[in-house]
């Protein structure tokens, strides 16, 4: 059991569960009320019709106050005092209410209150201002029902009197279903419009029944990428970013769209025919790629056609040398898939001012062989300065290698110890990650993409200052209650290798 203040803090919040919890239900209850008065007394229909748009948002509040409550209680080891039948009662009288007002919808679905004693019109979703009295009727684009006492009589399932309605069938238009993506980033601008406009801007929806939505598009690839976030009111905006992150790829798109502008086939005849076939490529082409939005698009068409007159050895030299190794690709991929999963590296945003060169490390005699990826920021760019020439590497900041061997042969029992991927440990500012971009695709069949390192990085001339200059402000910012670390950190550490005994 947690102490007497954290005990106190969660019976505050206990309470404030149950109040707000008990709250919600009282208002799913007066809705569920005024259904069940739809029976005998028809005047109260509009007002049901009212009420219930707020019944998903009143189930998705109590639900989330319901299990706070629960966590709360089991917090407290009270979960034998938890009120389970009354979540399935909420949803009963949820579920009665709408299907209830479903029933009259069917003859009424875009409600307009009109008073028949000349007052004033107004729409069904105005909650609370133009609820009906009587002598009343609800109009529609060609249904007129009067919904005046008396008018109205419930016969057993609660339909309308057929004298009563005046009934012209209107056209209906078919119904548009929700757009689904399975991970191509070509269809990502479609689906993001479509579904922005269909559920994201809809405000009457709550954020968890959004992500329901979202869930229920995705599929495939789309799908895996949120499958790890817990369907929340919280999260809703984190699974949607995450899906903009890795398939809003607008320049990938771009340099297909040229790619397919500069290959398009050549016409077969001198006719009207042919002649409208290359407008339709090249129209098409054309809009999409000012439809995407690329800063100095000219540019980029430019470097696109450029990049085709390079030699094709110097594109494939790589990945040639990948491709005959199958176990040294397996382990490129890994440690790239790793360096992104991790969060050490991500697509790029914006336009890199240096690209650093990689390559593997590696002994293929080894039966089980370890893969070590080399950063080269010595490699020279067009203007013949590499990032390592413009960077200062920082002062020795650790003792000699021998004075901390020598400290840890004092001890009689002795370990050894290492910081795991100590350098990656520690964040670069956004500003200067523009300054490590690299390219990288896992397969020749992809489109050649840009990342950023948003972490130190080894090949970096000032990586080993950085980080040791990170542990030792955590050992004299951090550790001045404990002075066991902050000896061992300062003094029997060797870059990212802890040497220690007793």
């Amino acid at each position: 059991m947690a102490g007497d203040e954290e005990v106190a803090r969660i019976k505050r919040l206990k309470r404030s569960c149950e109040v707000k919890r008990m709250n919600y239900m009282n208002k799913i209850r007066a809705v569920h009320s005024v259904a069940v008065r739809t029976a005998e007394d028809t005047s109260v229909v509009p007002q049901l019709l009212v009420m219930v748009e707020s019944l998903d948002q009143l189930l998705s509040s109590f639900t989330i106050e319901d299990e706070a409550l629960l966590g709360h209680l089991l917090d407290l080891e009270l979960d034998n005092e938890y009120p389970d039948k009354e979540g399935v009662e909420m949803f009963e009288l949820v579920s009665f209410a709408k299907a209830t007002a479903h029933r009259f919808m069917q003859y009424c679905p875009d409600q307009t209150i009109v008073s028949t004693h000349g007052g004033s019109q107004g729409s069904l979703n105005e909650v609370g201002r133009n609820v009906p009295k009587s002598d009343e009727q609800v109009i529609t684009d060609n249904v007129t029902i009067d919904v005046s006492p008396g008018a109205i009589q419930s016969n057993n399932a609660g339909s309308l009197r057929s004298n009563s309605v005046q009934v012209i069938k209107p056209a209906r238009l078919p119904e548009i279903p929700l757009p689904t993506f399975e991970g191509d980033i070509y269809e990502w601008i479609t689906f993001r419009d479509r579904f922005t406009t269909s559920v994201d801007r809809r405000e009457h929806l709550s954020d968890i029944d959004k992500f329901y939505y979202l869930v229920g598009c995705c599929k495939g690839a789309a799908r895996d990428a949120i499958r790890g976030i817990p369907v929340s009111d919280h999260n809703y905006k984190l699974a949607w970013s995450t899906l903009e992150e890795r398939f809003n790829k607008p320049r990938l798109v771009a340099c297909s769209l040229i790619e397919k502008l500069l290959n398009a086939q050549r016409a077969s005849s001198e006719s009207l025919v042919e002649l409208n076939k290359l407008l339709v490529v090249f129209d098409e082409g054309v809009s999409l790629l000012e439809s995407l939005n690329i800063p100095n698009l000219g540019d980029f068409i430019l470097f696109s056609i450029a990049s085709r007159c390079l030699p094709i050895y110097s594109i494939k030299l790589f990945e040639a040398q990948l491709a005959n190794d199958p176990r040294l690709q397996r382990l490129y991929c890994d440690f790239m898939s790793e360096y992104l999963t991790l969060g050490h590296m991500s697509s790029a945003k914006s336009e890199g001012d240096y690209f650093i060169p990689h390559h593997a490390v590696y002994r293929p005699a080894d039966i089980d062989p370890k893969i070590r990826v080399v950063f080269d920021a010595s490699a020279t760019s067009y203007s013949g300065v590499s990032l390592n020439d413009c960077l200062l590497p920082g002062p020795k900041l650790q003792r000699d290698v021998v004075d901390v061997l020598l400290l840890y042969r004092v001890h009689r029992f002795a370990f050894t110890t290492d910081i795991s991927k100590m350098y990656r440990q520690v964040s670069v500012t956004p500003l200067h990650r523009r300054y490590q971009h690299i390219l990288w695709r896992s397969s020749p069949e992809q489109m050649l993409q840009a990342y950023e390192l948003n972490t130190v990085t080894y090949g970096v001339n000032c990586a080993p200052y950085l980080a040791i200059k990170v542990l030792r402000s955590i050992a004299e910012q951090d550790c001045n209650g404990f002075p066991f670390l902050k000896e061992l950190y300062c003094y029997q550490t060797y870059v990212d290798d802890i040497w220690r005994g007793s």
